[in-house]
């Protein structure tokens, strides 16, 4: 077993590394995070952030994967964030994570922290915002 202890500003936390090797969705291989889906194409499971390239899709009944992801840490997706959490409680963390990176809207080809959006489109010339 691959156990490892994360020591954050919260609190320390297991991270079982092999267990959740196995809970990866099948489109993105992320994280399985709830709500989680059945891939209308495979019977597969995915996460919450790949059910939106479907029009249709249906809740994941098994409750064994349910279970396990719902009592499983997982340490989030984000470069230099050091929070664990429960993968119930993972979307909100990654949605709102300083650590978050997008991808510019004006050049399309630089990744840059959430933090970082503005001063960075401002570098182009095209930020229209109040500043």
């Amino acid at each position: 077993m691959n156990l490892h202890i994360v020591k954050s500003r919260e609190s320390e936390q297991f991270v079982e590394y092999d267990l959740i090797k196995v809970l990866k969705c099948s489109m993105c291989l992320g994280y399985l995070l709830p709500s989680l889906y059945k891939n209308p194409t495979s019977d597969n499971t995915i996460c919450f952030y790949c059910h939106y390239q479907f029009t249709e899709v249906e809740p994941e009944l098994n409750k064994e994967t349910i279970e396990k992801v719902s009592k499983t840490n997982f340490p989030c997706r984000w470069r230099g964030c050091e929070t664990t959490k429960l993968g119930v409680n993972l979307v909100d963390q990654e949605l709102s994570c300083k650590h978050r990176m997008f991808k510019c809207p004006v050049c399309t080809d630089d990744m840059i922290k959430r933090e970082d959006v503005i001063s960075h489109v401002k570098e182009h010339g095209s930020y229209r915002g109040q500043g």
